[in-house]
């Protein structure tokens, strides 16, 4: 019998999101699916109060199907509301894999190549000529050059833990990025730096291509054609919503609320690529959307092809 197509998504607060999948060979039509809620009901508490976790929220699909879908704890520790499959969280750098399906429209469009060099679209000055820094490196991680902790500055300041870096516009972004020409270690495409400033410059590449601010590109292009509704990068449209997570942050051994890292694009449109690396929130209920879509590589009951 053919196996039976099983993947799981969680979300918990503290900005953590996890992919798991498994083939779970099918006896008949649906033998496991008691199974895994069971054993997801029994160990997600255990687990929430060993790591000391306010909430939690999981769906698990099979072959299409949403078979589990359950919240666990709390979405907000101080009005005590529960946390839901349709409750917001940050999705973290899954965002990525949203940015990169942005990037490949445009490549699709004739807007740029894979192979184009990083400074043909954006203010970006390192590399050589004869061995450029091109769009394929960034989305690889693989530009030659460590990283530049562009996150560790903006999440920071977003705590209220300022590190003192200039980082509040497009500019201060590109002076930070291109005064690193002492750090380059490799030639482009030789070594694996996991990179999120990487990402940032392919923001900016979708928002200087599209001539749209990129959290709006991402929202139409993208997001919004799978009918992913509540998904965003705006905090505006994040904290009006009536479900959605007061981000916590772990303090030594403690578990404290805190505020959402990222700053909202709508208020800094020329950087609105700052969300680039891991600025999306999202529902477990609407991220099954977009698992679905990746396992039928683009097809949807919507028609839409990524």
């Amino acid at each position: 019998m053919k196996p039976s197509r099983l993947f799981v998504v969680c979300w918990l607060i503290g900005g953590l999101a996890l992919f798991g999948a498994a083939q779970l060979e099918a006896q008949t039509s649906h033998p496991a699916d008691l199974e895994v809620g069971s054993w997801i009901e029994k160990h997600i508490p255990l687990y929430m109060e060993e790591a000391r976790m306010p909430g939690f929220s999981i769906a698990v699909i099979r072959d299409g199907v949403t078979i589990y879908a359950e919240g666990f704890g709390l979405r907000d520790s101080q009005t005590v509301l529960p946390a839901t499959p349709d409750t917001l969280y940050g999705i973290g750098s899954i965002t990525k894999s949203f940015v990169a399906i942005g990037i490949m429209q445009l490549v699709e469009a004739g807007e740029i190549s894979l192979d184009d060099p990083v400074s043909k679209h954006i203010p970006f000055e390192l590399g050589m000529p004869d061995d450029p820094i091109t769009i394929h490196h960034l989305l690889t991680h693989s530009l030659g050059i460590p990283s530049l902790a562009t996150s560790t500055v903006a999440i920071s300041r977003g705590l209220g833990l300022d590190t003192g870096v200039p980082l509040g516009s497009a500019a201060d972004f590109f002076r930070l990025v291109n005064g690193a020409g002492d750090e380059i270690v490799a030639r482009p495409g030789e070594r694996f730096f996991y990179h999120n400033a990487a990402w940032r410059m392919l923001g900016a590449i979708i928002q200087a291509k599209s001539g749209v601010p990129f959290h709006r590109y991402m929202k139409e292009n993208v997001i919004g054609p799978l009918g992913m509704q509540r998904t965003t990068l705006s905090l505006t449209e994040f904290q009006s919503d009536p479900d959605h997570i007061l981000p916590h942050l772990k303090v030594g051994d403690d578990v404290e609320a805190s505020r959402f890292p990222y700053p909202n694009p709508d208020d800094n449109l020329e950087f609105s690529f700052i969300t680039a690396a891991g600025g999306i929130v999202s529902s477990v209920n609407e991220m099954t959307r977009y698992l679905n879509a990746q396992i039928e590589k683009g097809r949807t009951e919507s028609g839409w092809s990524g």
